[in-house]
């Protein structure tokens, strides 16, 4: 393949697109582990509202059959500030949802799915968090279930190519070795 995924541009083109929008669906079923129909692929821009707004580009806006909103983001390196930023995109997609006169129960389940090419949680094995609002003393009271965050760290996924079980290994064994691959050579991955 010889050209980095994870690099801005080729994310886009790869999973941003109306031509590759399979490889979107495919991916999305893999993170959230739901079956998917199709996908309407969104302007990534969040408009501001006033001229002190902050404007934020997504990589990838999307929006499910159901009604999901979906944000997908590739990073390559972490800032300090990441757990901000990716509450702020998550929380831009939720908040556009509303018009003066609507009312909350038109917001709509908003997912973000963030995929990190850095260690964000050390003290965590698995590569794949998932994030939920839920009670501190007990985990299992969800206070809503409109918001998800899915953090997936490729350095810790570590698999050699034999060694996939899922589909979502296959992604990030993807993400990780793409540009070492030729399509001649390509392990048994998730169907490209």
């Amino acid at each position: 393949m010889r050209i980095d995924p994870k690099i801005d541009y080729a994310f886009k083109c790869l999973f941003g697109s109306e031509q590759r929008k399979h490889l979107l669906i495919a991916l999305l079923k893999a993170v959230l582990q739901i079956e998917i129909a199709d996908v309407a692929i969104l302007n990534p821009y969040n408009d501001k509202e006033s001229e002190d707004d902050k404007i934020s580009i997504l990589d990838v806006k999307a929006k499910l059959g159901d009604g999901t909103f979906i944000n997908v983001e590739m990073q390559v390196t972490l800032s300090a500030n990441y757990a901000e930023r990716s509450l702020y995109y998550w929380s831009s997609l939720y908040v556009e949802q509303l018009g003066e006169r609507s009312e909350y129960t038109a917001l709509a389940r908003t997912v973000a799915i963030h995929i990190i090419d850095d260690v964000l949680f050390p003290e965590v094995p698995a590569y794949h968090v998932e994030f939920a609002i839920c009670s501190v003393n007990d985990p299992t009271v969800r206070l809503t279930d409109r918001f998800a965050l899915h953090t997936i760290e490729l350095p810790k996924m570590n698999l050699q190519a034999e060694s996939l079980s899922s589909e979502l290994d296959g992604w990030c064994y993807f993400l990780r070795h793409a540009e070492d691959m030729d399509l001649e050579t390509l392990p048994n991955l998730p169907d490209f």
